[in-house]
């Protein structure tokens, strides 16, 4: 199956031909734009801007390569999966209630291809999920895979190993939301983050104490800078792990998979909080998940929504 993929961000858009063979995904042609690019300078990006440049890759990238049999799209941003429609985004203006039906003219070539999105950390853990499933045993079934963005933001999704043919379910929650870990809440903080507020209004939610973007509304340094300081970034893995300590407790998740930006920390990342999730397992007795960084890097988006793609085109 020919598949276009879409990831809609904050910071960058891509899109992707990517191909299935054998159920084995290729990526034959992938474009990426920062949105910063795509208006000019001193004033921000728009929904508008961002849908004509999709429009144009697309177009490129279906002349290039020929047709596709269906599209799928990651938005980043509060997505409905059941009327299909993008709420909102917490970066970018203009996404408003806009139906991913409408995202290509009556004139353009891809005018009625089977289109389907999803939120972009649901694709991810899709993604991620789909590529782990294949490689466990067959007698683990019925294991939940927690799956957590760590970038600008701070978001994520839950999906069940089911059993059978490495099925895979993304939960998705009465209003899509299934899996905010970001807005879990840290207690006790190293630190003190109470002058600003975060977007869902508190204080001490994950997102607003250990995200790349408050991180550097805080200090000034970008992520990066911040955490390779070692005593940063120990009271960021203990602030970290004492956030996502409530989804373990609540869900029992056999994997931990981090992606996003902030994943490219590779085995400083897991080491340091399969250790420190460990020792909290430990006191209570109980056996801790396994924590990985996305197989797919920057791209687990894009292959999460070919293969939502593939869903709808073979539907």
């Amino acid at each position: 199956m020919h598949t276009l993929a879409i990831d809609i961000g904050g910071t960058k858009v891509s899109v992707a031909r990517i191909d299935f063979i054998d159920d084995a995904p290729e990526f034959v042609d992938v474009r990426t734009v920062q949105t910063r690019e795509l208006c000019q300078p001193n004033t921000n990006p728009t929904a508008t801007d961002m849908l004509n440049w999709i429009n144009q890759a697309c177009e490129q990238v279906t002349s290039d390569h020929g047709t596709c049999d269906a599209i799928g799209v990651g938005f980043g941003g509060q997505f409905d999966s059941q009327t299909q429609r993008c709420l909102k985004s917490l970066h970018i203006d203009g996404w408003e209630d806009v139906a991913i039906g409408d995202f290509f003219s009556a004139q353009s070539s891809l005018n009625g291809v089977p289109i389907a999105g999803i939120n972009d950390a649901k694709a991810g853990a899709l993604a991620e999920a789909t590529t782990y499933a294949q490689a466990r045993p067959p007698q683990r079934t019925n294991e939940i895979f927690a799956y957590v963005t760590v970038s600008t933001g701070i978001g994520g999704a839950i999906a069940l190993l089911a059993p059978g043919n490495n099925g895979v379910a993304i939960m998705s929650g009465q209003q899509s939301l299934a899996g905010e870990f970001g807005h879990l809440q840290v207690p006790h903080p190293q630190q003190s983050y109470e002058v600003n507020k975060c977007s869902c209004g508190g204080t001490a939610c994950l997102e607003r104490v250990c995200s790349g973007l408050w991180i550097e509304q805080r200090t000034g340094l970008s992520a990066q800078e911040y955490l390779n300081d070692e005593m940063n970034f120990a009271a960021w893995i203990a602030d970290f792990t004492a956030g996502i300590w409530s989804a373990v407790t609540v869900l029992d998740p056999a994997v931990i998979c981090i992606g996003g930006g902030m994943s490219a920390m590779g085995n400083r990342l897991t080491s340091a909080l399969t250790q420190s999730l460990g020792e909290l397992c430990s006191a209570w007795g109980r056996k801790p998940p396994e924590v990985t960084v996305a197989h797919w890097g920057s791209r687990s988006v894009l292959l999460g929504a070919a293969l939502l793609a593939r869903e709808v085109g073979n539907a």
